[in-house]
């Protein structure tokens, strides 16, 4: 039995920010809503960083290392283009154990990826059914 891993932050000491990845509300209320910890987002968007000199970037993980965009106004929800879902969820899928094992630091590496295949998960299936999708930086 494979025991379930929580990606949200606040369920560790000193674990208190990350991201939220939301699909749209529900009568008036955001209950759609996946929270990554930093302990495992920070690895991603790091291991694409580092393949950055050999592909595209994705805007959302550019936006996060420049501090721009959604980065810059934490505590608020911002819409995420489909374009930029879609190239987000294809640079987490190309990423492997050697992208993130040097910046995986209060996680494995497989924990990491495990995350990475949920994030992709929740943002795909969002756009597989053509709804709004929004990030927000805790």
């Amino acid at each position: 039995m494979t025991k379930a891993i929580d990606f949200s932050f606040g369920c560790h000491y000193g674990d208190y920010s990350g991201v939220i990845f939301y699909g749209p509300p529900t009568d008036g209320f955001w209950l759609d809503r996946l929270e990554i910890s930093d302990r495992f987002i920070d690895p991603l968007f790091l291991g694409m960083l580092g393949k950055a000199s050999r592909e595209r970037m994705p805007r959302l993980a550019s936006e996060w290392n420049m501090l721009e965009g959604w980065a810059t106004v934490g505590g608020t929800r911002v819409p995420v283009r489909p374009e930029d879902a879609t190239e987000f969820i294809s640079a987490l899928a190309k990423l492997g154990p050697a992208d993130v094992a040097e910046h995986c630091e209060g996680c494995t590496v497989e924990e990491c990826l495990s995350c990475a295949a949920v994030v992709r998960e929740f943002v795909g299936s969002r756009l597989a059914r053509e709804v709004h999708l929004f990030i927000e930086d805790c």
